[in-house]
């Protein structure tokens, strides 16, 4: 839910209105069993709402819940769980890279679980607010979660789709 007040108080309107657009249109394109379907949305006076597919929790509450899994490697299940989340999050960003898009920020609290009691089922990558369509890296402004972006983007040097598996190295090291 995006309040319009507070968009309205913002410095850059309609940059952020645009990146609004741009999510909900990449949202839509990028659908795929790896990734957080957008369902609807919608517009009402004061708001602004995308209703999204519902996951149980993000990997970053799933850590702190559980810890990371090294720590408990030896136990079968854990390594069940590392293997499929790395399966989903590989499948999902090849996804979104085939359809010409580059999320610019993964991370465990972009990624979302689907459980069945305790049991990872389907990791899925969302937030699509940072991506851009490859075709437009070379214009727009770096964006992202600075823990998790690649140097090159920090640096403001050319940069790919490439740049997403940095994050998702950072991420696969905070997982284990």
């Amino acid at each position: 839910i995006i309040n319009r007040e507070l968009l309205k108080e913002e410095e850059d309107y309609d940059f952020h209105v645009g990146q609004i657009q741009k999510e909900k249109e990449i949202s839509k394109l990028c659908n795929s069993e790896y990734t957080v379907k957008l369902i609807k949305e919608f517009e009402t006076e004061k708001n602004i709402v995308f209703e999204k597919e519902y996951c149980d929790l993000d990997l970053k509450e799933y850590l702190f819940q559980n810890g990371p899994l090294c720590a408990k490697m030896e136990s079968k299940n854990n390594l069940e769980i590392f293997r499929q989340i790395i399966i989903d999050i590989a499948k999902g960003l090849k996804s979104i890279h085939e359809k010409g898009v580059v999320h610019r920020n993964i991370k465990p609290h972009n990624i979302y679980l689907n459980m069945d009691q305790k049991i990872v089922k389907r990791a899925k990558i969302g937030d699509f607010s940072s991506a851009i369509y490859i075709k437009e890296i070379n214009d727009s402004q770096p964006m992202g979660t600075i823990l998790y972006t690649a140097p090159e983007i920090v640096k403001n040097l050319d940069y790919s789709e490439k740049c997403d598996l940095w994050s998702v190295g950072l991420t696969l090291f905070e997982i284990y």
